[in-house]
């Protein structure tokens, strides 16, 4: 008798109210063993001011993984559509902008992709030169390709945007990818298997900067 009460006043109490989803904190993702790490040196930037987006990519796992990156890398780490690593700007929160990194491998480079082995607890560190500066974006031509920013684009009508100029604030987020589809691994080193490689999508919660003009 009395089990029978307790089975019947389990099922009409009132079910357990649903536990809000944990926020990632600004700059970040983590999925499948691996995490991403994204920071801006400040909150605000002049029109002198570089702007670099810095990240890091942690084995977060048990087990050794390796993680892959551009023919130019680990010295130069690029970034745009399709690549290993994209910029996700929006100007004033809702303008999309396409970003390219200020060297980009092209033909066969581009789709070559190094591999790096990460035991557990390992980072993989780069850094992401947005801008170098608006003052400065007249003299560009003369620094070296590694030296300069990238370029920005609006994704609706396809014309250059300037940061600071054409939009005062933004949010940014970092996509890292591993499409195996899109690239492929070369001069692997000996203990690679492709088993190991971490192949999926980290795309970091976003982070918000501003820009003022000249």
């Amino acid at each position: 008798m009395l089990s029978a009460l307790l089975a019947i006043w389990v099922a009409l109490a009132p079910a357990p109210m649903d536990r809000p989803a944990k926020k990632l904190r600004p700059g970040f993702a983590k999925t499948d063993g691996l995490s991403l790490s994204v920071t801006l040196d400040r909150k605000a930037y002049g029109p002198a001011d570089e702007v670099t987006l810095r990240f890091v990519l942690k084995n977060e796992s048990n087990r050794a993984l390796f993680i892959g990156d551009s023919f130019l890398s680990p010295g130069y780490h690029e970034a745009g559509p399709g690549r290993h690593f994209e910029v996700h700007v929006k100007a004033g929160g809702k303008a999309r902008l396409y970003f390219w990194s200020g060297m980009l491998t092209k033909c066969g480079a581009g789709g070559i992709r190094k591999v790096f082995k990460l035991k557990p607890g390992e980072v993989y560190k780069g850094a992401i030169r947005l801008c170098a500066g608006t003052e400065k974006a007249g003299k560009l031509a003369q620094r070296l390709l590694e030296q300069r920013g990238g370029s920005f684009e609006d994704r609706a009508t396809r014309k250059a945007h300037v940061l600071g100029k054409d939009g005062r604030r933004y949010t940014v987020e970092l996509r890292y990818r591993v499409n195996p589809q899109s690239h492929g691994v070369w001069q692997p080193p000996a203990d690679f298997k492709d088993q190991m490689l971490w192949k999926g999508e980290l795309t970091s919660s976003p982070l918000q900067f501003a820009v003022t003009g000249k």
